[in-house]
């Protein structure tokens, strides 16, 4: 269920961008950064407690307890320029992978009560390059249209693969709802995917 905190009002078109833990933490990070920077004030959570299947407990103290739900928020950037508003979804866990499409559908009710127009994933690459390489940046998009205004940047298209979890799925479901949109993904070291990449991140922004 989605719980609002703030009324806001999109006068111009609207972006969206959706982040969730992943390899190097690239994702995350870019979007942290982007609410931090921008300010984007909280206007929504997700209250999604029974689509977390806790899998671990934790230690505080040396006491054992079970773990808290993730927060799952949304922010909003009101671009005063009159270009784009952007609309930051930021879960800080992804759900059971049963209850991914649910999940999905929820955030997506938010897209489309804002009328977003577009919307964005991040994600990583591993790839057999050295922690030293500055990282190549690739996008997957959800119409050739997209894609060639993309082709205008440093940016590879990605021919063919797959991207796992949210910030995969998530795309692909708002294309089926309707949407349309890109994930951009940045190489990582194929040995650091459990390691934070924040110059994959920034490679991103």
């Amino acid at each position: 269920m989605i719980k609002f905190h703030k009324r806001i009002k999109t006068e111009n078109p609207v972006l969206m961008i959706a982040a969730w833990p992943g390899m190097g933490s690239v994702a995350l990070k870019a979007a942290n950064y982007l609410k931090d920077t921008l300010k984007a004030q909280e206007i929504a959570e997700l209250e999604a407690m029974d689509l977390f299947s806790p899998n671990e407990a934790w230690i505080d103290n040396g006491l054992i307890k079970m773990p808290q739900v993730p927060e799952e928020k949304f922010y909003f950037y009101k671009n005063k320029s009159g270009k784009e508003d952007l609309i930051i979804f930021i879960g800080q866990a992804q759900p059971s992978p049963e209850k991914n499409q649910r999940y999905i559908n929820e955030i997506l009710s938010v897209t489309k009560k804002f009328k977003v127009n577009q919307v964005y994933t991040f994600a990583a690459m591993p790839a057999p390059i050295d922690h030293l390489k500055e990282p190549e940046v690739f996008g997957v998009a959800t119409d050739k249209a997209l894609i060639e205004r993309f082709k205008k940047i440093p940016l590879k298209i990605m021919s063919s693969g797959q991207i796992g979890g949210l910030n995969g799925l998530f795309l692909a479901m708002a294309k089926e709802s309707g949407f349309s949109g890109m994930c951009i993904l940045a190489e990582i070291p194929l040995y650091t995917i459990q390691i934070e990449n924040p110059r994959a991140s920034l490679a991103i922004l």
